[in-house]
């Protein structure tokens, strides 16, 4: 199975941690999200990050990641299942 990271996998894949295939998610989607806060005075601070929500297939929760972390494909949205290289 590719591992990739979660920026490169689209949205209705199923994927897996690289170091625990036991745990598998269903990718929901990509957003991007502003963190930041207003200080005092005329000046603020933020910053913009995308981050990917995936469902956790054996308790229905959500997890949110950064796009950079490596998971395995498992399903790719198309159908396309991978098996063991």
């Amino acid at each position: 199975m590719p591992v990739q990271k979660l920026e490169k996998i689209n949205p209705g894949s199923t994927v897996c941690e690289v170091k625990d295939p036991t745990a598998i998610y269903k990718m929901i989607e990509k957003i991007t999200v502003f963190d930041g806060f207003d200080c005092e005075g005329d000046y603020s601070y933020g910053v913009s990050k995308t981050i990917a929500r995936l469902r956790r297939l054996n308790d229905d929760r959500i997890y949110r990641f950064d796009i950079n972390k490596e998971f395995r494909l498992i399903q790719d949205n198309d159908g396309m299942t991978f098996g063991k290289y």
